[in-house]
């Protein structure tokens, strides 16, 4: 699948068998790190197999079992997972000042949001994760003011596959109006 974390399999049922007889299956998975896992299914399938890497082999074995009697295990079947789609870089990422926060502004080339499962921001360093909620904006508030901020964002796909960085760098505006505006004084000449 194209997550890269998902793979289909599916089986024959086994021949002569009768007809009052209830299978269910055992499904071997064995990944090319050694995990193993059994699972078990009711019907040939398919099934959606979760929760895997992409770009890696997993191995499968099925074995039918009735009645307590457990069948032969059939031979070994491979297939490797995707390497997962690269989500889209971020562009036109901007940080518009606003009291004592920053507002993240970006956007995505048209339809791509949903290639997305989360964001990565790295604040002065710091990296913080944000979940994908079909919006290009978001708000970092309580940050010191008159502070310059460097941030970082990039998109990070299902496979974990993360697109390039933009950055930005923005100020907070000060809570205080007085220290917003610029002071005007007003001079006066006095003829003696």
């Amino acid at each position: 699948m194209d997550s890269g974390k998902q793979q289909v399999v599916s089986w024959r049922q086994p021949a002569k068998l009768p007809s009052k007889c209830h299978i269910y299956y055992l499904l071997h998975q064995t990944s090319e790190e050694g995990s193993n896992d059994i699972r078990m299914f009711t019907s040939v399938g398919p099934h959606l197999i979760d929760g895997l890497n992409p770009s890696r082999v997993y191995s499968y074995r099925v074995q039918a079992c009735s009645d307590l009697k457990l069948g032969a295990i059939t031979a070994v079947v491979e297939g490797r997972t995707l390497a997962g789609a690269t989500p889209p870089t971020p562009y036109d990422f901007k940080l518009i000042p606003m009291s004592r926060s920053l507002k993240l502004v970006w956007k995505l080339p048209e339809g791509k949001t949903s290639t997305v499962h989360h964001y990565l921001f790295w604040l002065d360093g710091v990296v913080y994760s944000m979940e994908n909620e079909n919006t290009m904006e978001f708000d970092l508030v309580d940050l010191e003011r008159c502070h310059s901020y460097l941030v970082e964002l990039a998109a990070v796909s299902t496979a974990s596959i993360m697109s390039g960085k933009v950055a930005a760098s923005g100020i907070p505006l000060s809570d205080s109006k007085s220290n917003i505006n610029s002071h005007i004084y007003h001079i006066r000449f006095h003829n003696i």
